[in-house]
């Protein structure tokens, strides 16, 4: 619309200037050599915007002529370019249809094309992979590792393969590289901190972590929730090599991130009394039963508390009086002392509707104590049939699990395991023992009033985060 306002535009003021020129009076006298040509005002403007056009075309002509040559190698590079172009899209919707052969036969187009490399080794990859061929496809992959813009494309193919095939330790490393070029794209910073939990590096996880953070990925909960059992799991390592101060570190960095941690508070108890800081270590697992109580929080301070067997854990019982836990601990004390009454009592809540194997195993010592021969048999045998007071379970695969791990064993979910309580089963309980349910046991006679040396009062306002 505005071309043909314009040619109107144009087409009037020429209109125009011939009428001015058309009422003008004279003439124009051109003079070449002895001979005079003259002429109207009008027909030498009309001779004049005929030469020019006609020099204007002869001009183009020529530039066509000298550019000729140039112009047809354009014309077939643009006319190949554009084949290629056809021959990748057909190839891939051939490819999303699953149709190998013809993806075949549009990819070995494109490629004869050759002015879209990235477009067609990628094609080369998708139909390779299509066609179950996993070589080609990695050596496709790897023909983009040599070039910038399609090294990224490359790794992540690779990466992929690498997975598909259980291959770890190939996929970290394309992962790692990955990282390298882009460390806040989503699907890098997320593989790669999966990957290099489960190898076991945590330094290494937690800069991937980092980068899942900044790039928003994690809400900050599940940031510092994940930091906090990164420096736990780190602080266990060390703390089994040998390394008891960095240790202790890592265990307090966890537990300011996250306090009450398990395994983090274990670590740092363990530490603490390596160093001789008995009153640290009792700190720790202080606040750690204060805050979710469990088993192993009583067997390592069994290792710390000190004085009459009846009387070891007032303390670790004051600080959650009505948690199972606590109930057990507060039965078995009583029991411990000749109780057996209040033991009873404190141990009601636990029985009803069913009892757990720790409590009916108690009930069994206490019956057997007052040389109630039937009720310890008949306690015995609820024991047996009794499911486990609880158990590290993966939240993923259901997994159960001996003690605590940062990965789950079987699935190698990051920190998918809890305690919880396991499903009632047919089958017996295990009659062994382990070093903590052997707390809630009654005490043979000889040793229930062992004596240990007092254990020191803790001063008020102890902090286990507070400099060795």
């Amino acid at each position: 619309m505005i071309r043909l306002v314009w040619l109107f535009l144009v087409a009037a003021a020429i209109a125009v200037a011939a009428a001015l020129l058309a009422g003008q009076q004279g003439e124009v006298v051109i003079a070449w050599g002895s001979t005079e040509f003259r002429m109207a005002p009008a027909v030498a403007a009309a001779l004049a915007f005929a030469g020019i056009a006609v020099l204007i075309a002869l001009w183009r002509l020529v530039g066509f002529l000298l550019d000729w040559p140039g112009a047809m190698s354009h014309w077939r590079r643009e006319r190949r370019r554009k084949a290629g172009y056809l021959s990748l899209a057909r190839g891939m919707v051939a490819v999303a249809a699953g149709d190998a052969r013809e993806a075949r036969r549009h990819q070995a187009r494109a490629k004869a094309a050759g002015d879209e490399p990235l477009l067609s080794q990628l094609l080369a990859a998708q139909t390779a992979q299509l066609e179950g061929d996993e070589d080609g496809a990695a050596r496709a992959y790897a023909d983009m590792l040599g070039r910038p813009e399609t090294e990224f494309l490359g790794l992540r193919g690779l990466f992929m393969q690498a997975t598909r095939r259980g291959d770890t330790v190939t996929a970290r490393r394309h992962a790692a590289r990955a990282f390298a070029l882009r460390p806040q794209t989503p699907w890098v910073a997320t593989a790669l901190f999966e990957l290099e939990a489960q190898a076991g590096d945590w330094p290494a996880a937690e800069k991937a972590l980092d980068a899942q953070a900044k790039a928003k990925l994690l809400t900050p909960d599940i940031t510092r929730r994940r930091r906090a059992v990164l420096a736990a799991a780190d602080a266990r390592e060390r703390l089994a090599a040998g390394q008891s101060g960095p240790a202790l570190d890592r265990a307090r960095d966890a537990l300011k991130i996250a306090p009450g941690l398990l395994a983090a508070a274990l670590v740092a108890a363990r530490a603490y009394r390596t160093e001789g800081r008995i009153k640290r270590a009792a700190a720790v697992l202080e606040r750690a039963w204060a805050a979710a109580p469990h088993p192993d929080l009583a067997a390592a301070y069994a290792d710390l508390a000190a004085g009459p067997a009846a009387r070891r854990f007032d303390r670790l019982i004051a600080l959650n009086p009505t948690h199972p836990e606590s109930r057990l601990l507060s039965a078995a004390q009583e029991a411990a002392r000749g109780a057996y009454g209040e033991a009873e009592g404190i141990l009601q809540p636990l029985l009803t509707p069913h009892p757990g194997g720790r409590a009916a195993r108690l009930m069994a010592d206490i019956a057997e104590a007052r040389g109630d021969a039937t009720g310890a048999r008949l306690w015995s045998d609820r024991a047996l049939r009794a499911p486990r007071d609880g158990v590290w379970r993966c939240e993923a695969c259901g997994h159960e699990a001996a003690g605590w791990t940062a990965i789950c064993a079987k699935c190698a979910a990051f920190d998918t395991l809890s305690w919880t309580q396991p499903e009632p089963v047919a089958a017996p309980a295990l009659l062994e023992d382990d070093a903590a349910d052997a707390l809630y046991r009654l005490a043979p006679p000889e040793k229930a009033e062992e004596v240990r040396p007092p254990l020191p009062d803790v001063e008020d306002g102890s902090d286990w985060n507070e400099g060795r």
